[in-house]
């Protein structure tokens, strides 16, 4: 990446950090959603919009590009600074006989291979990935507030039994919390009750059960595991309007995690996002069929 890159992401990656050293949680957020294409950001992109909402005051969780704005027929109110989305460009590191390299874009790593293979050149390969991003506002920095009203509905977005009927198979004994029993696949814990029932544990449950083969597929060390199923559980209690804490073993193997590897976050992030979508699409038929 380039090193104005790099200097953006680790800024961002330092406002994760200064949360998380607070105990705040900042994964317990709703999705921000384009408003150009009405299509949720998704991981790590989503809780850095959400972040920076929270800390600029924001209630709308939409946002657009500056070109997006004009073409809805606004503009960015003066003074109005942007937040960068990121995304992974495949690209490719290409090797000369001469020893010289150079990372190029998939297209012209494509062209250039072929190229010189015609000539009689030989090049040396190696497909990789390139951190980009571009720039994005939110509706209230924009002219198009006026237009667009926006406030968190106070019934939740997804209802409790809409995130417990998820067609895994719960056991329920007299047990103080949820476990996922990942030999059997299910998920074993208390009776129903809305006045004691330990929704942490159960979200937690839930979210790690998605690492199925069958839902989505997820192989990962107990370490990882715990910080996905976290990050993911954060995401069902927001959207079920549970409170939801991170234990301070969680903060700190998050901020070890992010000290260890730049992209670790984006990584758990985009996991997490993956499991609370399965269970965001099975919400979604059983409110459909409702």
């Amino acid at each position: 990446m380039s090193s104005k890159t790099a200097e953006i992401y680790e800024s961002i990656m330092n406002a994760f950090k200064e949360e998380l050293k607070k105990g705040n949680n900042p994964f317990y957020s709703g999705v921000q959603i384009s408003h150009h294409t009405k299509k949720p950001y998704q991981g790590f992109n989503s809780f850095h919009l959400a972040l920076v909402a929270k800390q600029k005051g924001y209630t709308c969780h939409e946002w657009l590009t500056f070109k997006q704005v004009k073409q809805h027929d606004g503009a960015v109110n003066k003074g109005e600074k942007s937040t960068p989305v990121f995304f992974f460009m495949p690209s490719a590191i290409l090797e000369y006989g001469n020893g010289e390299k150079k990372w190029v874009s998939k297209d012209t790593a494509n062209k250039e291979v072929e190229k010189l293979e015609k000539e009689g050149y030989s090049v040396k390969r190696t497909d990789t990935f390139i951190l980009k991003y571009y720039n994005v506002f939110n509706v209230e920095q924009t002219t198009l507030r006026d237009k667009f009203e926006y406030k968190r509905s106070k019934e939740a977005p997804m209802s409790i039994r809409m995130a417990t009927d998820t067609h895994i198979t719960i056991i329920n004994k007299e047990e103080p919390f949820f476990q996922y029993d990942d030999t059997i696949d299910v998920i074993v814990g208390p009776f129903f009750s809305y006045s004691t029932f330990p929704y942490p544990s159960f979200y937690k449950s839930v979210i790690e059960a998605t690492k199925h083969e069958t839902r989505c597929d997820r192989l990962l060390d107990y370490k990882e595991e715990e910080l996905v199923k976290n990050i993911g559980a954060s995401m069902l209690a927001y959207a079920t309007s549970i409170d939801f804490h991170l234990d301070s073993e969680i903060i700190e193997a998050l901020l070890e995690a992010i000290d260890k590897h730049p992209y670790s976050l984006w990584k758990y992030s985009r996991l997490a996002d993956e499991g609370y979508r399965w269970i965001s699409e099975k919400a979604a038929l059983l409110k459909a069929a409702a």
